[in-house]
């Protein structure tokens, strides 16, 4: 049942409503970079619009494709950007450089991207029809194709969905009655899970990596626990992920199931299906964004207990094409079918008390009465006996320390701001002017707009000595008798 049904009154720490809409050409995809600052946006025009989120601007724009935007995926550096297109081609967009640093023909039209942490040029492929493939994108490189969960998912018209893990060492492919577990670099399957024979149309990966969804076609989004452990250091990481051989053949052999399936999450009032699902950055809702046209409906259920749903996020009379929860801050962006990016976001209360416990909101004036020693000075009291307060100590408030998301050491350079870009401005050209009538103009008004069409003054009115000399001026004798003056005096000086 709605949560709002059963206490209307208590407060949830969800989005529930637009504060602003982004739009610049039709958007068909969207996603955040690792930190939230850019907002990428494919559109239907094949342009990728790079969205200022601190600002609310289009930063950056680029053509990369011809045709639209199907899906992109950001590296996890945040410098390059992963785009699939109705063109049949991925590229890869370098974000400071504003260019495409290589593209590359697939089999099909991609429905979804996704990115490995190392390797910002490996990209695994999701199509409609078709199994799922590990493209490499650089000179030189293969597309694989990943394989078939069995003799009923052999079909070439069988399409999956591809998902890489948080650390990049495993792969989650699922399709039509089976998810599996595959190792990144020898594709070899680790595990297998049966599922309801029912086509799986995408899956979304929490901001930790524990949590796994996938969105089915028998109108039910499923989740899985996810049990990878993540390495520490960057030669740990790297020796996980290119050093398969060491392992066992499967997971369930050495004991340890990475995914497990932790429950479903449906509509059973009115039944409708999915069309994109999300987890929150603290991973304590899950959002589906129903398959409904006419309107953007989001549920939002709550993964502890009995999965209830906790409440219905209703917006524009459109609907929902995707959803990008943000990695950092308590908001969302969903994507309509007009191409318009929707940012919801709460409304906070003022509450004063919180800054100060004995702070009390009032709602009429009343007569203060000022304690006895209410504003007296007392004495600071003595630190605890072993305890030593260093007041020197600086305390770094700007470093940002990343807790849900691990280290970035094993990714080389970051780019979490889009760089700023000056572009010189040219003066405009002046009209070209008429001396003739600009002259006659200048005499016109007592001035001259060209040099040296001065107008002349007339000797009948020219000024007497007397005149001269009481402004300060000098005539052409005064002139002559002081140069002459100078000269004498400097010949008698040599």
């Amino acid at each position: 049942m709605n949560r709002r049904l059963q206490d209307p009154f208590e407060d949830l720490d969800l989005p529930l409503f637009i504060e602003e809409v982004l739009q610049q050409g039709v958007a068909r995809c969207i996603a955040f970079n690792h930190w939230g600052t850019v907002l990428a946006a494919g559109c239907e025009d094949g342009s990728l619009v790079l969205w200022d989120f601190e600002t609310r601007v289009a930063a950056r724009e680029a053509a990369p494709h011809a045709q639209a935007i199907t899906c992109l995926a950001w590296s996890r550096c945040g410098r390059f950007v992963a785009t699939g297109s109705r063109d049949g081609c991925t590229a890869l967009w370098d974000v400071a450089r504003s260019e495409a640093v290589y593209r590359q023909e697939l089999p099909g039209v991609p429905v979804a991207l996704s990115g490995q942490r190392q390797n910002p040029t490996c990209v695994l492929a999701s199509f409609y029809a078709g199994p799922p493939q590990l493209v490499a994108l650089r000179p030189g490189g293969a597309a694989r194709a990943l394989p078939a969960l069995g003799p009923e998912h052999s079909s070439r018209k069988a399409g999956g969905a591809a998902l890489f893990s948080r650390s990049g060492a495993h792969i989650f492919l699922a399709s039509a009655g089976a998810m599996a577990v595959l190792d990144a670099s020898s594709l070899q399957v680790l595990q297998t899970l049966q599922m309801p024979p029912a086509r799986v149309e995408g899956l979304a990966l929490s901001q930790c990596g524990r949590h796994l969804l996938a969105i089915c076609g028998d109108k039910a989004i499923r989740e899985f626990s996810v049990a990878e452990r993540l390495a520490t250091s960057v030669a740990e990481r790297l020796a996980t992920a290119h050093t398969p051989a060491s392992r066992p053949a499967t997971l369930e052999q050495e004991g340890k199931l990475l995914l497990a399936a932790a429950g479903e999450f449906r509509n059973p009032v009115e039944g409708h299906g999915w069309r994109a699902a999300a987890l929150t950055s603290d991973g304590e809702h899950v959002l589906g964004a129903s398959d409904v046209r006419a309107a953007n409906v989001i549920f939002a259920w709550s993964r502890f207990g009995k999965r209830q749903l906790d409440v219905i996020i209703e917006g524009a009379k459109e609907g929902a094409a995707a959803l990008a929860w943000h990695p950092r801050r308590n908001c969302m962006a969903s994507l309509g079918d007009s191409g318009a990016i929707f940012l919801w976001a709460r409304v906070y209360s003022e509450r004063w008390s919180a800054f100060a416990p004995g702070f009390s909101e009032l709602q009429d004036n009343e007569e203060y009465v000022e304690q006895e020693d209410e504003f007296d000075i007392n004495a600071r009291p003595e630190p605890e006996a072993g305890v030593a307060e260093d007041e020197d100590r600086e305390v770094d408030i700007l470093a940002e320390q990343d807790a849900q998301s691990g280290s970035d050491s094993d990714v080389g350079a970051v780019l979490r701001f889009l760089p700023l870009v000056v572009q010189p401005q040219t003066p405009p050209e002046s009209p070209a002017v008429d001396g003739g009538a600009a002259r006659q103009a200048g005499n016109a008004q007592g001035t001259s707009p060209l040099p040296g069409t001065e107008p002349k003054q007339d000797p009948a009115v020219e000024p007497t000595r007397e005149e001269r000399a009481a402004n300060g001026e000098r005539g052409t004798g005064e002139a002559y008798k002081t140069s002459y003056k100078l000269v004498r005096l400097a010949e008698a000086a040599t």
